[in-house]
């Protein structure tokens, strides 16, 4: 995100950032060469409307301003997936794909209409023919944090709170 603000900044704003060698493990899930790789063969099938979560790296965003597609947070990814599927053909949601199915299923986008994409091998696994009647795409990242989030621990985290009220 620092990289994001140091190129949005003008000449006289500062970016602090505590790591400058700090990552994002989601964000190293879609490297952007591969990102690229992928969407120029998909886009040879139709057209593929790139769409990233905004922790992704300044190369991926980069990426989706080649192929016309942006960027979206959590709070905004439903307008800007709709968006993003008026554009026409189909959109490539990443790095995070419970994010994505998660804004497909609230933008009312059926599970029969979104495939996971298989990235392997340096993404010559990815056939756009197969992938030619769906209209979501997902990368296959996923944030580690949330991973590790399950029910139990939401759960006992709603107990814990209303037992110390």
């Amino acid at each position: 995100m620092a990289e994001t603000a140091a190129v949005l900044a003008d000449q006289s704003q500062l970016i602090f950032s505590p790591d400058p060698d700090a990552t994002c493990v989601m964000a190293n899930m879609a490297p952007a060469s591969l990102v690229e790789q992928i969407l120029i063969r998909l886009n040879a099938g139709q057209r593929v409307v790139p769409l990233a979560y905004v922790n992704s790296s300044v190369g991926v965003k980069a990426l989706c301003g080649k192929f016309q597609g942006s960027a979206c947070t959590s709070s905004n990814a439903i307008p800007i997936l709709k968006w993003a599927l008026k554009q026409g053909g189909q959109v490539l949601f990443l790095p995070d794909k419970n994010l994505g199915r998660n804004t497909a299923r609230l933008a009312g986008i059926e599970a029969r209409d979104i495939q996971t994409l298989d990235i392997r091998q340096s993404g010559r696994l990815v056939d756009p023919e197969q992938t030619r009647n769906k209209k979501l795409l997902l990368w296959p990242g996923v944030c580690a944090v949330h991973f590790r989030l399950k029910d139990q621990h939401i759960n006992q985290a709603l107990l814990n709170d209303s037992t110390a009220k």
